[in-house]
């Protein structure tokens, strides 16, 4: 039992490293108020394949980590919330709903998009940018909800691609028939 919860904490920081160089690197910022990058696919897949304690932490762990390496501005407890919350939002959904049935993978990464953009990226997380640039939250809100809409695709397609590639590695479980 603890070598599979070791695993579990090595694939979630290798998740959440992922989310650096994409957050923090891979990235394209045409305003200070604008960030276009794919670094959130990594944490909502933590929350996907292991539940919303793991997603929390690694995103979590992904914004500590790149505040230190990259700050790209003001640091902000809000958005190390929203990184938390961007774990584990799909991973109450695969609580909830999905249950590891494959045959609601795409619909839980479609459910799990949405509730991230919308509450998270366009809501939350234009409050807080609202708060350090002193801007309201309506000059805001309209060009970072275009911003979104692609990231919203972008998310649903390969969500559960990434999804179904990585439980390809994780072990099977084993039923008391196996022990025996």
């Amino acid at each position: 039992m603890k070598n599979n919860k070791l695993q579990i904490m090595v694939k979630c920081a290798f998740l959440a490293a992922i989310s650096i160089i994409l957050t923090r690197f891979l990235v394209i910022m045409p305003t200070p108020a604008l960030r276009i990058s794919l670094g959130a696919i990594p944490i909502a897949l933590a929350g996907l394949m292991y539940g919303p304690v793991y997603g929390g932490l690694v995103g979590l762990v992904a914004d500590l980590i790149g505040v230190i390496i990259n700050s790209q501005g003001t640091p902000h407890l809000g958005f190390t919330i929203s990184s938390m919350l961007t774990g584990v939002i799909p991973g109450l959904v695969q609580m909830l709903y999905m249950k590891r049935d494959e045959n609601k993978l795409i619909a839980s990464s479609i459910m799990s998009s949405l509730l991230v953009n919308v509450i998270i990226h366009i809501g939350l997380n234009t409050l807080w940018l609202s708060q350090l640039m002193g801007k309201s939250v309506a000059a805001l809100i309209m060009p970072r909800t275009i911003k979104a809409l692609p990231e919203i695709i972008i998310t649903i397609i390969l969500l559960p691609m990434l999804y179904k590639l990585l439980m390809k590695f994780e072990p099977k479980k084993e039923t008391a028939t196996q022990i025996n």
